[in-house]
């Protein structure tokens, strides 16, 4: 019988109580993070990022941050 794949349950929150998305990431996901992601996580309110900041991927019991150029 296969194990079921695991999930991570990812915050993120900004200073306002309305800046927050709750998500979960599932084993062998990537999930790309931004200002303004063409496919991903918009967050909106972050001036510090880029559009295309990030690739998460959540795997082997790890989560994976790779920052985009």
């Amino acid at each position: 019988m296969a194990q079921p794949a695991s999930t991570l349950q990812i915050s993120i929150s900004g200073p306002d109580p309305s800046q927050r998305i709750q998500k979960v990431l599932n084993e062998g996901e990537v999930l790309r993070i931004g200002r303004a992601p063409h496919d991903g996580w918009a967050i909106p309110w972050d001036l510090a990022i880029s559009r295309e900041h990030a690739d998460l991927c959540w795997a082997a019991g790890s989560l994976r941050v790779v920052m985009l150029p």
